[in-house]
């Protein structure tokens, strides 16, 4: 009976995640097939070609951190067919949170936006805090700041800049921090402290809380963009606001 259980709930599952990403493919429209590339949900979805940075994505809620990836995730990393868009689900075993993320490069090809779809498949509250962190591929010497106009976090080195930005209507608060992780966010405490500046680390780390009520659907975009020419940077931003969540 219990192996029964588990093939059928496992099957239900899968038509579910199946379902969905049908669903977004059509969202997404009719595309013009290019080189196949798979994604790899731990990591950044990459859809730009030599991305600088990766950013890992992860939930902290009661006391505990959980990043994708990690034994907690089933993880349906999706097979793309365009070079400027991808799709990637992962449910969250103990949690009941099932995540669908659509990753799209920008008309200007500055960046890519990421938008994220979270749902609440428990019949009980969660209060969450969704974690977004920025790190560098290779060592790099540079500085990042939060820049309160921009609500968003710049990079900088050398001749480029980027910058790591999080919107989420629903959140109770935004919470940015420059530098490492390991420095700036308290698993125990759920607590992201705030730096606005840091000369020593290229990494930095973007919290939203928010609690999410039973079966409820919830939605976030995080954008990440590079340019040499920091106004023109902040200017591609801010086309990117109007877009519909």
């Amino acid at each position: 009976m219990v192996d029964n259980y588990s093939q059928q709930s496992n099957f239900i599952y899968k038509e579910r995640l199946n379902a969905n990403f049908t669903f977004l493919l059509k969202r997404v429209g009719p595309t013009v097939p290019k080189t196949s590339f798979f994604v790899d949900i731990h990591a950044r979805l990459r859809t730009i070609e030599n991305p600088e940075a990766l950013t890992k994505i992860g939930f902290w809620h009661e006391g505990a951190t959980s990043w994708i990836g990690d034994s907690s995730w089933k993880v349906n990393a999706a097979f793309s067919k365009t070079a400027s868009s991808v799709i990637s689900q992962a449910y969250h075993k103990q949690w009941n949170l099932n995540m669908t993320i659509l990753d799209r490069q920008t008309e200007d090809q500055l960046g890519s936006v990421r938008h994220i779809t979270l749902k609440n498949e428990s019949d009980h509250s969660r209060h969450i805090k969704l974690l977004l962190h920025q790190m560098p591929i290779a060592q790099r010497e540079g500085v990042v700041f939060y820049s309160p106009q921009e609500k968003a976090l710049i990079h900088h080195s050398q001749d480029s800049y980027s910058l790591f930005s999080v919107q989420m209507p629903c959140a109770q608060h935004i919470q940015h921090g420059a530098g490492p992780l390991k420095q700036n966010w308290s698993d125990q405490e759920g607590k992201l402290f705030f730096a606005p500046f840091s000369a020593t680390s290229m990494e930095s780390v973007i919290a939203a809380s928010v609690t999410i009520e039973p079966r409820e659907t919830y939605k976030a975009r995080a954008s990440l963009l590079t340019a040499e020419s920091l106004s023109y940077l902040k200017h591609s931003h801010k086309k990117l606001w109007p877009l519909p969540f």
